[in-house]
């Protein structure tokens, strides 16, 4: 077994789990079983890729509008109370993309930051969910 996933501090007993999980799966056939209503291999992940497609150009230019949370709510077909948005945009743009495209380098030690704001500015999503 093979250690894999890099440090970026992460605990030890994190890092053993995440590589365990690696070692453990077939990630080519589970990308190939993954069915999520319209969304498989067969039909090439319509729905996801158009959520994928409109995320990242709204990140992009005006920032991710409430709109655009709800969506990914319906999307994944989130049980209880829809989200509510308390400013707008959610994440503004230059959060998660420089002008160029790239994701900002800060995503590379603080992957999960943008939750933080994603968090501030909704309720009933995420850790707000109650």
């Amino acid at each position: 077994m093979s250690e894999v996933f890099p440090h970026r501090g992460l605990s030890h007993a994190l890092i053993g789990e995440l590589n365990d999980f690696l070692n453990r799966n077939d990630f080519p056939e589970l990308y190939r079983s993954y069915n999520w209503r319209n969304d498989n291999h067969a039909t090439g992940f319509r729905d996801i890729m158009r959520l994928e497609l409109r995320l990242r150009h709204n990140a992009q230019t005006d920032g991710i509008m409430c709109d655009d949370i709800i969506a990914v709510a319906e999307w994944g077909q989130k049980r209880g109370r829809a989200p509510e948005c308390f400013n707008t945009p959610i994440l503004p743009s230059g959060e998660l993309y420089l002008s160029d495209g790239e994701p900002i380098p800060a995503l590379v030690e603080y992957p999960t930051s943008p939750v933080g704001t994603l968090d501030n500015n909704t309720k009933y999503l995420g850790s707000n969910i109650s």
